[in-house]
């Protein structure tokens, strides 16, 4: 197929990297009406016969570490996870995999589920620490991100901080609504401790959001910074009145910003 250019934002991740480590990061919300589960399969076991350690470690919003524990793997291949052991409260829970073969990619295969009075949403790993020198991605260019802010619904995000303390900031949103006007938005931040995680529902920061939308959706774009993480976000929507549902998904990369790969124009042959 020719030549394919790489994208600047992620030199320096190679495939040739040896990986002893992976990781996956999850914001979790236990109430009355909401829990989450992280459930995960030993894929390394069963596709690649390797075995590895699994660790567990349950963070509160402030980065204060809850409860490390070690998941055992030997009396099943799917492990199920609940953070808190359902107990209300809400932070992340870090899912650290170790080994000593290569586990060529950093990110564990992992799903947080969150279960609700009217049914699930799940999404697939997101966000990681990092632990060695590479600080990759940590500048959130997000997009993706659909919103229907309404009289019963309000948007949301979550992003992690990792292993070392995000200075205060301004986190920038471009919201769209259907009209295609635009409504830019700045949110002013302290510094985020290690391994906290950060919430922000735009109504608290949008007056008349509603009204904005005109009745319809909207589509936001974001800027934001996180040390030694990943900075992907939790996007999703949610219940007004006393947390009846929620529904997630992940941010992608704002590819205005980032770019993309791209094929060389004489790679390609119509014939």
């Amino acid at each position: 197929m020719g030549r394919v250019k790489k994208v600047s934002q992620t030199s320096g991740i190679s495939k040739q990297d040896n990986y002893n480590y992976a990781s996956s990061t999850f914001y979790y919300k236990n109430t009355s009406k909401i829990k989450t589960i992280i459930s995960f399969l030993d894929y390394w076991k069963v596709k690649n016969n390797m075995n590895v350690d699994v660790e567990a470690s349950t963070y509160n919003m402030h980065g204060k570490l809850l409860s490390r524990e070690k998941i055992d793997l030997t009396k099943s291949n799917v492990k199920n996870i609940y953070p808190l052991n359902k107990n209300n409260g809400e932070g992340a829970i870090e899912i650290k995999i170790y080994s000593k073969k290569n586990l060529r990619v950093p990110y564990a295969a992992i799903m947080g589920i969150y279960q609700t009075q009217f049914g699930i949403t799940a999404v697939h790993s997101y966000s990681r620490y990092y632990y060695q020198k590479e600080n990759i991605l940590n500048i959130g260019y997000e997009g993706s991100w659909t919103i229907r802010d309404s009289k019963n619904i309000s948007s949301f995000c979550v992003f992690h901080n990792g292993t070392a303390i995000q200075k205060a900031q301004i986190v920038k949103f471009q919201i769209h609504n259907e009209k295609s006007d635009i409504l830019n938005i700045n949110v002013k931040l302290p510094a985020i401790p290690k391994n906290g995680t950060i919430k922000i529902k735009l109504s608290d920061h949008v007056e008349n959001l509603e009204a904005f939308l005109c009745g319809g959706i909207g589509v936001v774009s974001s800027e934001h910074q996180v040390k030694k993480s990943f900075s992907r976000m939790l996007i999703g929507n949610e219940s007004k009145k006393d947390g009846l549902d929620m529904q997630v998904t992940h941010s992608n990369f704002n590819y205005k910003i980032h770019g993309s790969d791209l094929l060389d124009k004489n790679a390609v042959s119509l014939k």
